[in-house]
C-alpha cells in the first residue's frame, strides 16, 4: 500500500511562468518533493493530474489520508 501525501491548497496560485492559473483555493493535491522550502512539487488530484511548482504558503496538509493499491488500482479515501 502506498500513502499519498494529500494537501488543500488554501488560496489561488497563478503560475508565473505560464501566466494561467494552477491552483484554485480547495484544489486537493499530492506533494511530490520538498526539497525546496519555499516551492514544492505537487499533483493535482481534484482537477486533471497537472504537475507544477507552488509555494508551500498555499497548501495546508490534509487530516485524511489516502491509501493507494497499487496492485489493484483501488483507491481508498479515509477521513
Amino acid at each position: 500500500m502506498l500513502q499519498l501525501r494529500l494537501y488543500t491548497a488554501v488560496e489561488d496560485f497563478f503560475s508565473e511562468e505560464t501566466g494561467k492559473q494552477f491552483l484554485l483555493a480547495g484544489d486537493k493535491v499530492e506533494v511530490l518533493d520538498t526539497s525546496r522550502p519555499e516551492f514544492w512539487l505537487v499533483r493535482h488530484v481534484s482537477r486533471g493530474g497537472d504537475i507544477g511548482f507552488v509555494p508551500a504558503t498555499c497548501l495546508r496538509k490534509d487530516e485524511e489520508r489516502c491509501v493507494v493499491s497499487v496492485r489493484s488500482k483501488l483507491v481508498e479515501w479515509t477521513g
